[in-house]
C-alpha cells in the first residue's frame, strides 16, 4: 500500500509538473541548433525528402545509406529519453523529469 501510495504521489508530481509547461513551444524545426547538433529524427525526415528529390542512382543509393543510420540513431535517441524519464518517474525525481521531458 505504501509503495502503491508513494507511486500515485509521483504520479501527480510528475502531471503536475507537465501541465506547467502546456502552453506551445516552439518546433524543434524552428528551434536554434549548434551547427555540429542535428536532431536524428528531423534527419530522417530530410534524408528521405531528398531520395525522393534525387534523380540520380548513385545519390540515391548513397542518401539510403545515410538513412538506414539516421534511423537507427534516431531510435536510440527516442529510446534513451524514454529510459531516462521513466528512471526519473521510479525514483520521484521531479526536477529530472522536467528536464528530460
Amino acid at each position: 500500500a505504501m509503495h502503491r501510495r508513494r507511486i500515485l504521489l509521483c504520479y501527480y508530481a510528475a502531471a503536475a509538473s507537465a501541465l506547467q509547461y502546456a502552453h506551445p513551444r516552439p518546433s524543434p524545426r524552428t528551434r536554434r541548433r549548434s551547427s555540429e547538433q542535428t536532431d536524428p529524427v528531423l534527419e530522417v525526415e530530410r534524408l528521405e525528402n531528398a531520395i525522393a528529390a534525387s534523380t540520380e542512382p548513385n545519390e540515391q543509393k548513397e542518401l539510403a545509406e545515410k538513412l538506414g543510420m539516421s534511423r537507427m540513431s534516431a531510435e536510440m535517441s527516442v529510446l534513451s529519453a524514454n529510459a531516462a524519464f521513466y528512471d526519473a518517474f521510479q525514483s520521484c525525481d521531479v526536477a529530472e523529469m522536467k528536464a528530460v521531458w
